[in-house]
């Protein structure tokens, strides 16, 4: 079901509009190349446990580590991955994914 493969704010489905929820980074000025999300979009399976596992015990942030992590594998995207992600953002969207496989 595609309705459960993004996040979906409560905020957002309440109260914005249907232009303001499609609005991307990208769109809106920020400067994001094409090639950096392709280089993001090629890397979406390479997970490093190990190096995460590090990461978290260096730094004492779960979120921080998978950025730094995943950044070590795109670092032409390094400069945006963490653009706006929260820490709620991130690991809301992983418990979405974690209920799917289930």
């Amino acid at each position: 079901n595609s309705q459960y493969l993004n996040y979906e704010s409560p905020l957002g489905s309440r109260y914005a509009s249907k232009e303001i929820l499609e609005l991307g980074e990208k769109s809106l000025g920020l400067n994001i190349t094409d090639e950096q999300i392709e280089e993001m979009e090629r890397n979406l399976d390479n997970i490093d446990f190990d190096c995460d596992q590090k990461e978290e015990r260096l730094n004492r942030h779960d979120v921080m580590a998978h950025v730094h992590t995943f950044a070590k594998y795109c670092p032409k995207a390094r400069p945006i991955i963490h653009l706006s992600a929260t820490s709620c953002y991130v690991t809301d969207n992983a418990n979405l994914m974690i209920v799917k496989f289930y």
